[in-house]
């Protein structure tokens, strides 16, 4: 299977007022994005609050999504899910289901969080789950987020012996990306990690955006625009107005607000202490 889309939207999870999962308006922000014209998210990644479901919760999610006719009827809608977890066990259960989903196209593939794995034990990690799956996976080396990094040459190793991998997400481990460039030119895909990841001189070339979900086709346009070099100060200005108000704060509770706001849909408040006053 063959990934089309350079831009993502990382959507939020929404949330009953007890903070249990509410996976019914979660897939309404994402048709909302859809009739936007937006052609791909990511569900149960950093920016659904990912690491505070649980595996049963995970599951629910991805269930919700796979049953979802809207999305089963849209064949070229590109979604991505996250797979992660603080055991490897949990992360092969959930992998065995995303593997089955009719709805996931790729998978966005993190590191435990918080555990510090050694290079060879994260590296086993990735071996065991990528074989698992016949699906395009994007490894997410987040150190900023995990505490952990995997290192350029394991991470060479890795996307040269496992054909799954397409792409790489990453924040916080610039020196790892003018040597994947130049050992696998294009056929690594890089995927920023949010708008504020794009400020730096890096070639990323996708994008899994946070400000798009307030703001999609702006956000989208920009995107392209900013790949083909032809963006102009207009916009530059625009999405950095964007941007800084996301990011002035905590981004997540203030996301849902906004999307409140702007379309009337209730994601409820961040897991707390996120959103805490």
């Amino acid at each position: 299977m063959t990934l089309k889309t350079n831009f993502h939207v990382a959507v939020p999870t929404a949330f009953y007022p007890d903070e249990t999962l509410n996976a019914a308006v979660t897939l309404d922000h994402i048709h909302r994005l859809q009739h936007l014209g937006i052609n791909s998210v990511l569900v149960c990644g950093a920016t659904g609050e990912q690491h505070s479901l649980t595996l049963a919760e995970k599951l629910a999610l991805l269930q919700a999504l796979d049953h979802d006719q809207e999305l089963r009827a849209a064949p070229t809608f590109e979604l991505f899910f996250g797979v992660a977890s603080i055991r490897q066990k949990a992360a092969v259960t959930l992998m065995h289901q995303v593997n089955e989903s009719h709805v996931v196209k790729g998978i966005l593939l993190g590191f435990p969080p918080y555990i510090l794995p050694t290079q060879a034990e994260a590296a086993h990690y990735i071996v065991q789950l990528c074989g698992l799956t016949t699906k395009p996976i994007i490894i997410d080396n987040d150190p900023q987020r995990t505490g952990f990094a995997l290192d350029l040459a394991h991470l060479t190793l890795l996307i040269k012996n496992l054909p799954q991998i397409c792409g790489l997400k990453t924040t916080g481990t610039a020196p790892l990306i003018q040597p994947l460039q130049k050992q696998f030119g294009r056929s690594l895909a890089l995927y920023a990690a949010g708008e504020l990841a794009l400020n730096t001189a890096l070639d990323y070339d996708h994008l899994f955006s946070i400000a798009g979900n307030l703001h999609p086709q702006a956000c989208q346009h920009w995107f392209n625009d900013l790949v083909t070099k032809q963006v102009t100060a207009t916009e530059q200005k625009q999405i950095a107005i964007y941007t800084r108000l996301l990011f002035q704060g905590s981004p997540l509770p203030f996301l849902k607000q906004q999307i409140l706001r702007q379309s009337g849909l209730d994601m409820g408040s961040c897991r707390l202490p996120l959103g805490q006053h």
